[in-house]
């Protein structure tokens, strides 16, 4: 467990440094915290969450702890649905894009919900989750 906690702190640590240190679109940290989710690390995943908004707050100039309620309150919406309703790849990009647009919305990156660039950065957040997902299953972490 110490292991993991480590590899996630520095994994979300780059992947922070990255998103803030460039003109980026993508939410780096919800499209990796969803990939772990998707690979049956939930658990992984929400504490992946936790730690990039942890980071993405402190680094970014926001409310220290808003980032991490937004991103892990997200997915645990998530496993409602998923739990309830249904499993499916359809299910899965829905709720990273729409989880991408809540984010944005909620800490003011686009003034409308639907703008733009907002859903740009949310289909670009889809791609690299399932970039981030294929990565995942490749390695074979285990829970």
């Amino acid at each position: 467990m110490t292991k993991r906690f480590f590899i996630l702190l520095f994994i979300n640590l780059i992947l922070v440094l990255f998103q803030l240190g460039t003109s980026f679109v993508p939410n780096l940290v919800l499209a990796f915290s969803f990939a772990l989710v998707f690979s049956n690390l939930g658990n992984t995943g929400k504490m992946s969450a936790f730690l990039g908004g942890l980071f993405l707050d402190l680094l970014g100039f926001n409310i220290v702890g808003f980032s991490p309620v937004i991103i892990v309150g997200c997915m645990i919406m998530y496993d409602f649905v998923r739990r309830n309703i249904s499993k499916g790849i359809l299910i899965n990009a829905l709720a990273v894009v729409f989880s991408t647009l809540v984010y944005d919305r909620i800490l003011g990156f686009s003034i409308k919900f639907f703008a733009g660039e907002a859903v740009v950065g949310a289909l670009f957040t889809l791609a690299l989750c399932g970039i981030f997902y294929v990565l995942i299953k490749n390695y074979k972490l285990s829970e």
